[in-house]
């Protein structure tokens, strides 16, 4: 049986995807869609994700991540039908601990990174590499499918290169293999805090830099995914916002400014928006502004800005997942939790099944 993204009971990520008829797309690394099925332990037991590439070159394929209720990862290039199966020893769902003694599945597919080596917005002619379209989703007859539970809270992290998670599993080689969006630091919040997360971020940009492939500056892609291509901020409640490590030619005033005219652009396309900017990770030289900023927005309650500098530690380098987990989330995931939840969560260490995994997701929980 065949279903079509304009399912309701799929579950596509807010400002990251474009619904058109039964089509929907995505335009960069980090958007994502869910669902709850029993179609893995229905006939076959395979999910066929069926997708088109209409502007990619050969070799330069999306890398395509899948979840099965959080505990088992596999990814594999875009390159034909992805295939969902229940690893192998795992096949009766209902009384593995590991698959959660259930008979149905909460499935995730994350678009976890794109190249940087080819064209990643359109200009003219000369169209963007990275454009996936979800055309179906192919379920075992018999199958069915049910309401996920929604998230209370729906955030997009945007900024830079350690928004799209460059370099996080090796910086040696950056590009589509040791990128992933999934690990990237909003991500990594947003699952930490129980938010519906995704994220958008190109490499090399800033508030008036432009960036890998031709990606424009922040002004420009947070409120269009491609050219002409709107960003639908209507479903979003909180922007989580790491920009300005590529902007070091602004001068103290002219950082400040970016910053302001920034929340003034956002509040134009939501105005209830929960504004949350981190200081750039890798440069250290933007606590003073931010805590001018901070000065400047302390009566306002939508708008916080966040100290993050781990420049020490980092030293010009792009964050690693180890250094993510023993220190820059746990650093500053109190402060962003404060100003999402106030003081009525406490953050707590959470052990996952896969806690030895580089790539474990779940670091940190609330009680």
């Amino acid at each position: 049986m065949l279903v079509y993204p304009n399912n309701t009971q799929l579950n596509f990520s807010k400002g990251t995807w474009l619904l058109q008829g039964t089509d929907s797309t995505c335009y960069s690394s980090g958007a994502n869609f869910n669902f709850t099925t029993n179609a893995l332990t229905i006939g076959t037991g395979i999910i066929k994700i069926h997708f088109e590439l209409p502007n990619v070159a050969a070799g330069y394929e999306p890398i395509v991540e899948y979840r099965i209720n959080d505990a088992y990862y596999g990814y594999t290039k875009a390159i034909a039908p992805i295939e969902i199966k229940l690893p192998v020893g795992f096949k009766n769902a209902t009384t593995d601990p590991f698959m959660k003694n259930c008979s149905s599945h909460y499935i995730e597919i994350w678009v976890k990174s794109t190249s940087f080596d080819k064209q990643r917005w359109t200009i003219g002619d000369v169209k963007n590499n990275n454009v996936l379209t979800v055309k179906s989703i192919e379920l075992p007859d018999g199958s069915s499918l049910w309401d996920t539970k929604p998230y209370n809270l729906t955030a997009l992290a945007i900024g830079s290169s350690s928004s799209e998670g460059w370099g996080v599993l090796s910086e040696t080689n950056g590009d589509r293999i040791n990128t992933d969006a999934t690990l990237s630091w909003g991500v990594l919040i947003g699952k930490s805090l129980g938010l519906n997360i995704s994220t958008v971020g190109y490499g090399g940009t800033g508030f008036y830099k432009t960036g890998n492939g031709n990606a424009p500056n922040i002004f420009t892609y947070f409120e269009y995914m491609d050219n002409d291509i709107k960003r639908d901020w209507s479903g979003i409640d909180i922007a989580l916002i790491n920009i300005g490590t590529n902007d070091g030619n602004l001068l103290f005033d002219d950082f400040i400014n970016a910053n302001i005219f920034f929340v003034k652009r956002l509040r134009e396309v939501k105005p209830t928006l929960n504004i949350i900017f981190t200081s750039p990770f890798q440069t250290g030289t933007r606590l003073a502004e931010f805590s001018r900023l901070r000065s400047q927005y302390q009566d306002d309650g939508l708008v916080h800005f966040v100290d993050a500098d781990f420049s020490n530690i980092l030293q010009g380098h792009h964050p690693q997942i180890g250094q993510y987990k023993s220190l820059i989330i746990p650093t500053i995931l109190p402060s962003v939790a404060k100003v999402i939840y106030g003081n009525n969560k406490e953050i707590i260490i959470k052990k996952t099944i896969k806690d030895s995994d580089p790539t474990s997701h779940t670091f940190y929980t609330l009680k």
